[in-house]
């Protein structure tokens, strides 16, 4: 156990400039941020400690990497699966599921149709998961692409998912998309209104 936490510290400083330099072998990080990613998805089988460790180093690639894993077998949509599906639970204490909330937030704007799907039908992951991911994802205020994005999967994975769980993504990313527009015209009319102000002066 203090092995494998230890491993899971010492990812910490390697995942944190892995993106920005272009020497790594990237396959080796690809494994290793897959293995952190199964002991976050075994959360419940394995020491407490691992876990906080595994979420710590997750927390610590930056956008550069999770850009750079496209293609790469689905590992964004598999982390994804394993932080929603743990980030739910109660039994996690509070630091554990504000790092995987973090992780989540990090991952999103890099989600493909591909990462989506590899979620959607992961074994950990249900309709009360992606009830969770909703709710979280308007709380977090994170505009119209990502609800759009997951209710276009959502519709092609009907099978899977209630068709109501669908609608609400789809709901939700055409209500973001017109929040925008409104504060978008708002800031417009007030910049417009200030030009006029400064004319008269």
């Amino acid at each position: 156990k203090k092995q494998a936490w230890g491993a899971c510290q010492t990812f910490i400083p390697i995942l944190k400039f892995a993106g920005k330099l272009k020497d790594t072998d990237q396959d080796v990080i690809r494994n290793a941020i897959l293995q952190l990613i199964y002991c976050v998805e075994y959360a419940q089988k394995t020491n407490e400690k691992i876990t906080i460790g595994a979420a710590n180093s997750l927390g610590e690639i930056g956008k550069d990497m999770w850009k750079s894993l496209y293609g790469s077998n689905g590992i964004r949509g598999l982390c994804l699966a394993a932080c929603v599906a743990k980030a739910r639970l109660s039994v996690l204490p509070f630091g554990v599921k504000e790092n995987l909330h973090a992780i989540i937030l990090n991952i999103l704007p890099y989600l493909d149709d591909y990462d989506i799907g590899i979620c959607l039908k992961h074994n950990e992951i249900g309709q009360e998961d992606f009830e969770y991911l909703y709710g979280w994802m308007v709380d977090s205020d994170l505009g119209p692409i990502p609800f759009e994005a997951f209710g276009r999967n959502l519709s092609n994975h009907s099978l899977l998912y209630d068709v109501s769980l669908t609608q609400k993504f789809q709901s939700r990313a055409i209500y973001e998309a017109r929040k925008r527009r409104r504060s978008v015209g708002d800031h417009s009319e007030m910049l417009s209104g200030e030009s006029s102000d400064e004319d008269e002066l």
